[in-house]
């Protein structure tokens, strides 16, 4: 199985299912999210990230995809996007691509 934390609405889990994996099993907190997910095929847990059980996965999960939030989107974060969604969606990028160089 494939954990995907962090899963959103399926980006991931529809890349992952293009290379033939679907076994992944994604947790998320937005009800919104996990809605979309499951409506384009792709299992969910409705669940808190920080304090998701691991236990019961042990000797299950094989892989991590993880993708944490961006926070000006984020129900987690401050969602800067409301007020500034020009700036808000350029920052993230042109900050990764900065500290690529």
């Amino acid at each position: 199985m494939i954990l995907e934390p962090f899963a959103g609405p399926g980006g991931t889990s529809t890349g992952l299912a293009l290379t033939g994996r679907t076994d992944t099993v994604g947790v998320e907190l937005d009800p919104d999210a996990c809605s979309t997910a499951a409506a384009a095929g792709h299992a969910r847990v409705r669940a808190d990230v920080a304090t998701f059980p691991l236990h019961h996965l042990a000797g299950r999960v094989e892989g991590l995809a993880i993708s944490p939030p961006c926070t000006p989107w984020s129900r987690a974060g401050k969602r800067e996007v409301t007020t500034r969604p020009t700036a808000s969606r350029r920052a993230p990028a042109l900050s990764a691509t900065r500290r690529e160089k």
